[in-house]
């Protein structure tokens, strides 16, 4: 007699049957075992993709706000300059030039690319062109020098939102700054 040494050879026909279908169920419970990791593995990762994506709009939206301030730092210092020449042209000549080419200033452009602003407020006709404050009086009352900041719109009276960026020259020359910085309160943000 020879005796039959296969597995499960000596098993009833049931049994055997049943070891063969225990490494596939075992086999598919490992695959639904890693189909739920790599489920748990992908929103993870697009977890991880949304935080970026919200730290990184909060990181570009605080460098171009740091780019702003250096640019409307450099438009007061060009207004500065401007307003010093100004100054050095009425000495010598006992009247304020009628524009920035008097003084050779007439290509000098702000930082956003567009012309700075010059108003004779003394000779030149058209005063209701005179920039002012939120209550109306004018920001000045010998000329007005300005750019029109990053969005390049602005409005007479500096309360209104196209003004708020933009780098006056007001209160005859006591204050070189930012429209919203002169009169806070006065932004319509």
């Amino acid at each position: 007699m020879t005796v039959d040494t296969r597995p499960g050879a000596s098993q009833p026909v049931a049994t055997r049957q049943s070891a063969r279908e225990a490494p596939s169920t075992e086999r598919r419970a490992q695959r639904r075992r890693k189909l739920i990791a790599l489920g748990y593995t992908l929103i993870e990762l697009m977890m991880a993709v949304g935080i970026l994506g919200i730290l990184s709009a909060m990181g570009v939206s605080g460098y171009q706000n740091y780019v702003d301030r250096g640019r409307a730092s450099t438009a007061v210092s060009d207004l500065l300059d401007i307003s010093q020449r100004i100054r050095t042209f009425e000495l010598a000549n006992r009247r304020l030039p009628d524009n920035l080419d008097e003084i050779g200033r007439g290509s000098a452009v702000d930082p956003w690319g567009t012309p700075y602003r010059f108003f004779n407020l003394q000779t030149q006709k058209g005063n209701g062109m005179a920039r002012k404050r939120k209550n109306l009086s004018p920001l000045n009352s010998d000329y007005d020098l300005y750019s029109l900041g990053r969005d390049k719109k602005t409005v007479i009276q500096l309360g209104h939102v196209d003004s708020a960026d933009d780098v006056v020259r007001a209160l005859d020359g006591r204050f070189i700054g930012r429209g919203d910085q002169l009169d806070p309160a006065a932004s319509n943000k």
